[in-house]
């Protein structure tokens, strides 16, 4: 259960040695100034429009003295943590972007300067089907490169090989670069592989 509501958060906190308690007749009064402020998960989003202060002396406590109290208020400024929640999300929402601009970045230069052991995350979509299967290139002869096909294809995205699949040595298939670029430009290869474990399913070829 996502818990929302509002709370009380104290802003800023003022002394003022000008004005004398009318309990004690010492002259040190303290102003604690409250907004507050919705939250999402007890993390703050934003300010709201209620603000309150509270003052008391010093040395004795006395909180009936509130002269000031309007000056004080309007002079407090509504913290930037306030707005941490929205900070997070923003944040948040632009690593994504960061993180996917990179990642499209680093395919296309794969796809443009391809090397032997790279796979291909390949995705057909045909009406209402979406099929996937893996391409791994094999090897490079001047512009064309040379793909093995993995034995299994999938229904819907995938983002790994099942334990059962793995690459067909006997079933090579001949591609220019420029075709790959054109798969990539039309969404057909969805990922690119490189560097990936020793351990990876994509090693294996049969």
């Amino acid at each position: 259960m996502i818990r929302i509501g509002t709370g009380m958060m104290r802003i800023k906190k003022y002394h003022d040695y000008g004005i004398i308690c009318e309990n004690c007749g010492r002259n040190h009064q303290i102003f604690y100034v409250y907004q507050q402020y919705f939250h999402i998960l007890f993390i703050p989003f934003f300010p709201l429009f209620m603000r309150t202060v509270r003052c008391q002396c010093a040395y004795c406590n006395d909180t009936l003295n509130l002269k000031k109290k309007e000056e004080y208020l309007s002079k407090a400024k509504k913290p930037f943590y306030l707005y941490s929640g929205i900070i997070i999300v923003v944040g948040f929402i632009a690593s994504v972007i960061v993180v996917n601009t990179n990642i499209q970045k680093q395919k296309r230069e794969f796809v443009r300067n391809p090397v032997v052991g790279d796979v291909y995350g390949i995705v057909r979509r045909e009406k209402d089907t979406i099929t996937s299967y893996y391409l791994k290139v094999t090897g490079l002869e001047s512009d064309t490169v040379n793909l093995l096909h993995g034995a299994l294809q999938y229904n819907g995205y995938v983002s790994s090989m099942m334990d059962t699949d793995y690459f067909v040595k006997g079933d090579v298939l001949k591609v220019s670069k420029s075709d790959l670029q054109s798969y990539l430009d039309s969404g057909i290869i969805n990922s690119v592989d490189r560097n990936y474990d020793s351990y990876s399913r994509f090693r294996v070829e049969k």
